[in-house]
């Protein structure tokens, strides 16, 4: 395989008029139609979705020896992206145990949440490689249904050399991810990979949306769509009248003197006269009416004042001396007697952590939750396994003070994650103001942490 030398800068992504583009904006859209139908974005669908994937839908993926097309593709279009900062070419798809190491990686999901599509302008490429392979509308076209090798043109001169065989000859330079060549691959398309896994096309849905972010292209809302649908088959439909108006303009040359005495005549000037008078009527009327136009908009410059002044109010920030009214909880499970996580426990540790990565200013604090008939030993082992998973995170926590709270034998141990407020005044304020029923503007972003503490986490009040 090998990668022409020119192209690699900002002009190697797709341009908005290519295939590539094209088809990746229509992927956005069934995103946009299918993913987040009550008017959000697909980027918010997106992410919310990755949020419901478990640890167990993954392992079942992972465990797969010959997973699906789509699912496999959508997996190897991800792979690509997480690894955009470190990756060189020549560009190929990876490996299938090259994927299931990814997917076996406790910390995958978080560099989901975390990730920056500014590495993909960094990796212009790449990018246009991903866009071309797995969204573009020849991708299927590009292939050659026989074993012979292929040249695969990308925007703006990039081109990649793709050899028959699926797997690299031995001695062969394989570039950063290996090379594995599939014949006539079909495009891939959110409904199609949702169909054969859900959390598939999670991760789909995140590949879009990052893709879109990285290239800047003109992503339609949901309330847009219908609306360019109805132009778009307007302008492919044949208008009746504007046909019948050719021939209607070819009628002129053709009259001559006899056919000036028919009735033809008549019509025309009888109709000439009535709009000659009208506009002279007319003309008056826009006099009256131009003074009254004045009053009209003093009325609604009045009127707009109010209403740009309601928002700006309810910024009132509380002193920094009063205390959260509530603080946040999430169970980490743990094995009856052991000190290692259960299925449920690792997919929660993930949770908190997002929280904190997306939301600097929240505290974490770690109180045990050992059962009756486990010593304290156990439950010192499972804070320091937390606090380990934590400091790999790059995440600063502190054990709690309050004594540990005791479970029945019946019940599951483990570990309690107290998200706290003390330092994020912000959110302190929000909800305190909530509760007293002023509205409170939040940016997009620190909504999306509130959203998730409510939804994820256990809510414990302050007495």
């Amino acid at each position: 395989s090998s990668i022409a030398s020119r192209g690699m800068g900002e002009e190697s992504f797709p341009s908005h008029g290519s295939p590539a583009a094209r088809g990746l904006v229509n992927v956005f859209e069934e995103v946009l139609r299918l993913a987040a139908p009550d008017g959000g974005t697909a980027a918010g669908a997106a992410t919310e979705a990755i949020g419901r994937i478990t640890a167990k839908e993954l392992e079942e993926i992972r465990t797969l020896k010959s997973p699906p097309a789509v699912v496999r593709r959508t997996l190897e279009a991800t792979f690509l992206l997480l690894n955009a900062a470190t990756a060189t070419g020549p560009f190929a798809p990876p490996s299938w145990p090259r994927v299931q190491k990814m997917l076996a990686d406790t910390g995958f999901l978080l560099r989901m949440r975390e990730y920056d599509a500014e590495s993909l302008k960094s990796a212009p490429a790449l990018t246009a490689f991903v866009a071309n392979e797995y969204f573009g509308d020849g991708s299927a076209k590009r292939r050659s249904r026989s074993r012979s090798s292929t040249k695969i043109s990308l925007p703006n001169g990039v081109e990649v050399m793709r050899g028959a065989s699926r797997s690299p000859s031995r001695g062969s330079p394989m570039g950063f991810f290996g090379a594995r060549m599939e014949p006539c691959e079909e495009r891939l398309t959110f409904k199609r990979v949702t169909y054969a896994s859900r959390a598939a096309g999670a991760l789909f849905g995140w590949c879009t949306a990052t893709l879109v972010d990285a290239l800047e292209l003109a992503a339609p809302t949901v309330e847009t769509l219908g609306e360019e649908e109805e132009g778009a088959e307007a302008a492919t439909t044949p208008n009746p009248q504007q046909e019948q108006e050719p021939p209607a303009e070819a009628e002129p040359p053709k009259p001559s003197t006899p056919m000036r005495p028919p009735s033809p005549d008549p019509p025309p000037a009888i109709a000439v006269t009535p709009p000659l008078k009208l506009p002279a009527v007319e003309a008056a009327r826009p006099a009256s009416a131009v003074q009254a136009a004045p009053a009209r908009p003093a009325r609604a410059s009045t009127g707009a004042l109010p209403v740009l002044t309601k928002p700006e109010t309810p910024k009132r920030e509380l002193p920094a001396v009063v205390e959260p009214d509530r603080h946040f909880e999430l169970f980490c499970s743990f094995e009856m007697g052991y000190s290692g996580l259960t299925e449920e426990g690792e997919p929660a540790l993930q949770t908190v952590a997002a929280v904190m990565c997306m939301r600097k200013q929240l505290g974490c604090e770690l109180l045990g939750s050992p059962a009756t008939i486990e010593n304290d030993a156990l439950n010192l082992s499972r804070m320091e396994a937390v606090e380990a998973f934590f400091d790999l995170q790059g995440l600063q926590v502190v054990r709690s003070t309050e004594e540990p709270r005791r479970t029945p034998i019946s019940g599951t141990p483990g570990v309690v994650c107290q998200v706290h407020l003390k330092r994020d005044r912000e959110l302190r304020d929000y909800f305190i103001l909530r509760e007293e029923g002023e509205a409170f503007q939040l940016p997009r972003h620190t909504r999306s942490v509130v959203e998730t503490l409510e939804s994820e986490f256990e809510v414990q009040r302050h007495p």
